[in-house]
């Protein structure tokens, strides 16, 4: 089989923006290239929460990343759209509205994604909630983790 084939199995479809698709990647990609090794989940997947309307007039939420085994999704937080008393009293509601189904909602922040240590408790939340233990952080794996983040800042717009 030929790298991209094999590549072709960490994908995910239906990201909304290149750091939902970094952190499915940080989040899914086996532990021999750097990642945490999860099962993919759902991109921005759709969540009904009340018939009718419920919470701000929505039936639904979409999720960025969304596991449906473990009922818990991830929401990656930018400044850009999650900053300012507005957007920060909807995303209070969303959460309220996704807890009402007993999805459990873990934010993460560009620092969260860059910092390895708060990646890290992120992913150990994660595992927690869907009854696995990472193993430890050996300095093999802390390398590759450190190569795929240097390819992700070196991916973003302006880093070229």
């Amino acid at each position: 089989m030929n790298r991209a084939a094999r590549a072709l199995r960490f994908v995910a479809n239906g990201s909304a923006s290149p750091m939902e698709t970094n952190l499915a990647m940080a989040l899914c990609l086996p532990r021999m290239l750097g990642g945490y090794g999860f099962e993919l989940p759902q991109l921005n997947a759709r969540i009904e929460v009340r018939a009718g309307g419920g919470l701000m007039g929505r039936s639904y939420f979409e999720c960025d990343l969304y596991w449906d085994g473990c009922k818990t999704a991830i929401e990656y937080d930018s400044a850009q759209f999650h900053s300012g008393t507005e957007a920060e009293t909807r995303d209070s509601s969303r959460r309220s509205g996704l807890l009402v189904r007993d999805v459990l909602v873990i934010t993460v922040t560009t620092d969260q994604f860059f910092d390895a240590r708060k990646l890290d408790e992120v992913a150990r939340a994660l595992a927690k909630r869907m009854g696995k233990r990472l193993p430890a952080n050996n300095a093999s794996w802390m390398m590759k983790r450190h190569e795929l983040r240097a390819g992700f800042l070196h991916d973003l717009p302006g880093n070229r």
